[in-house]
């Protein structure tokens, strides 16, 4: 039977003790550089998702009007007080309007999608953990 005791190991123990407290310091500040980075990415979606609405309303009020332009162009037109050019130029306005619609509301739903993602309700396959049940309120939306 033998029994070994080190009487000195160099200071070993405490330098173990100093580098395992440096690591779970550092390990810390990790966490809080990616608590930050996930805060910045949740505003950055959300006032993202904020001008897409901006964006989606003022496209249907241009829509609005460019759809009541091409309205009085063609009812000029076809009381011969308007002139051909007048006409197209007004039905390309409404062509640009409903492209810049379109893209207004793609733009809404990637945003929305972006905010889903980054607070973590929409996984990456698209897949959620929220039930979306249906509304019985009755209310129109």
């Amino acid at each position: 039977l033998t029994l070994s005791i080190p009487l000195f190991s160099g200071w070993s123990q405490i330098y173990n003790v100093k580098a395992a407290s440096a690591a779970a310091e550092a390990a810390a500040r990790r966490a809080q550089g990616f608590e930050q980075q996930v805060v910045y990415q949740v505003f950055n979606a959300y006032y993202g998702l904020r001008t897409s609405t901006q964006q989606v309303r003022t496209s249907r009020d241009l829509l609005a009007s460019a759809t009541e332009s091409e309205q009085v162009a063609l009812g000029r037109y076809k009381a011969g007080a308007g002139s051909l050019l007048d006409l197209l130029t007004a039905q390309a306005a409404l062509a640009a309007a409903r492209a810049q619609a379109i893209q207004a509301r793609l733009s809404w739903n990637t945003a929305l999608a972006q905010l889903a993602h980054d607070v973590g309700i929409l996984g990456l396959d698209g897949s959620s953990p929220l039930r979306m049940q249906t509304d019985t309120t009755g209310t129109p939306r």
